[in-house]
């Protein structure tokens, strides 16, 4: 079919041109010029006057041939649009047929897509909701954390508080210390003084045991002279025993001396 158009096309569409250049001869009774052909795109919707000269029956038929073959041309070239035209719809149909006969498979791809999304969506708002959560759970860490960091340095303070009086106690034991061994010091040296004075206290107490033995024996001494001489007068028996008296007296107010001495130290 394709080659008897081709040569149909050959036969009569090569002389389109002509055809559209031909013009008519003038008509009979009149000296008027003639008159110009009509385009090939009006052909069809208005017939053209065929001029037959009056003595010129092959002009006529030359006419309607020249007439027909710019109707044919302008009928070839509609078709040859057409052609154009069915081979558009076969470009635009041949996408239209491809999305028909993919239609399932994208729909099928398009259920699978909306499930995934609202998969994806349901999974958005659970991980929304932990977010809330884990925010909430956040800031409650960090009211936490406030309050320990707070405490801490509560604590901090105290213990430098208390360091610092673990160091004033430091200082106060070695102040304490230092006065302890001034006083051990001291409490040597007064020992040492009370041993020496115990040793002198023990000494006047033998002086003075041998003051008094001393004064028994002049007591006895004086008695018996009393008792030789045979003296009634109680006077002179006190006059002569007062020397050893004496010695007795200042030994005893020495010895009383010193017990005060060492009872005040």
């Amino acid at each position: 079919m394709s080659s008897g158009w081709t040569s149909f096309r050959n036969r009569f569409g090569k002389k389109q041109d002509e055809a559209e250049a031909v013009s008519l001869p003038p008509q009979q009774g009149g000296g008027a010029a003639a008159a110009p052909a009509l385009p090939a795109s009006a052909a069809p919707e208005k017939a053209e006057p065929i001029i037959v000269r009056p003595n010129g029956m092959l002009d006529s038929v030359g006419q309607k041939n020249e007439l027909i073959r710019v109707r044919f041309a302008n009928m070839i070239d509609r078709l040859e649009e057409l052609r154009s035209l069915k081979k558009d719809f076969a470009l635009l149909n041949e996408p239209v047929n491809d999305l028909i006969r993919h239609y399932p498979q994208l729909q099928s791809r398009l259920m699978e897509t909306e499930a995934v999304l609202k998969q994806e969506t349901e999974t958005a708002q659970s991980l929304r909701r932990e977010l809330g959560d884990l925010g909430s759970v956040h800031a409650r860490t960090v009211d936490d954390l406030n309050a320990a960091v707070s405490q801490l340095r509560k604590a901090e303070s105290k213990i430098r508080e208390q360091d610092s009086f673990i160091e004033d106690l430091r200082l106060n034991v070695k102040d304490k210390e230092a006065i302890v061994a001034d006083l051990e010091n001291q409490l040597a040296i007064e020992t040492e003084r009370a041993r020496n004075i115990t040793e002198e206290n023990q000494a006047l107490r033998l002086e003075a045991q041998e003051a008094d033995q001393t004064v028994a024996r002049a007591e006895r001494e004086l008695i018996e002279t009393r008792e030789r001489n045979g003296l009634l007068d109680h006077n002179p028996s006190i006059v002569r025993p007062q020397e050893p008296t004496h010695d007795t007296s200042i030994t005893e107010k020495r010895f009383g001396c010193c017990e005060h001495n060492l009872s005040g130290e």
